[in-house]
């Protein structure tokens, strides 16, 4: 990997680790908070998120492992599209629900549903068919910023 995705990681890391330091980790009110929101009736039930996200984490690791081997010497571009989607699939939940800024966390959503088509492109450019494998994660992120939107509208206003 060359030495611009290792700086693009580095950075990525020690801003995640920023916000998480200036984030409140009491899971306790996090979850009170997240209770006592207006939710719309077609919200999934708590149950399906994490099965669903186990789901797209192992498609992920599946067409970017694919993609990886498929091309070792275009791994730059793939490592980019990587770490710009994870960075914003780690920051969400953050601003969603330890600071609790639907409004910011829209934004991120939009975004990170936005960065899953690069990283479609180029695990399918590297690996024909790897792409396909992250359609479940750019449908469960537009779902998501969908969500989040309407968390948004029926408990704004913030900032």
């Amino acid at each position: 990997m060359s030495t611009g995705v290792w700086v693009a990681a580095a950075v990525a890391l020690i801003l995640l680790a920023a916000t998480a330091l200036t984030g409140d980790l009491d899971p306790g009110r996090i979850i009170a908070w997240y209770y006592d929101l207006r939710r719309p009736p077609w919200q999934p039930p708590d149950w399906v998120v994490p099965v669903v996200w186990a789901f797209i984490y192992a498609t992920i690791a599946y067409a970017v492992r694919r993609a990886w081997r498929a091309a070792p010497e275009r791994r730059t571009g793939l490592g980019y599209a990587l770490v710009a989607n994870l960075f914003l699939n780690f920051i969400w939940p953050l601003l969603f629900f330890t600071h609790q800024r639907l409004d910011i966390a829209l934004w991120v959503a939009a975004l990170l549903t936005l960065s899953v088509v690069p990283l479609m492109t180029v695990t399918e450019r590297r690996s024909p068919g790897a792409g396909w494998w992250l359609v479940p994660y750019l449908l469960w992120t537009s779902f998501a910023t969908a969500l989040n939107f309407t968390l948004l509208r029926l408990n704004g206003p913030y900032g």
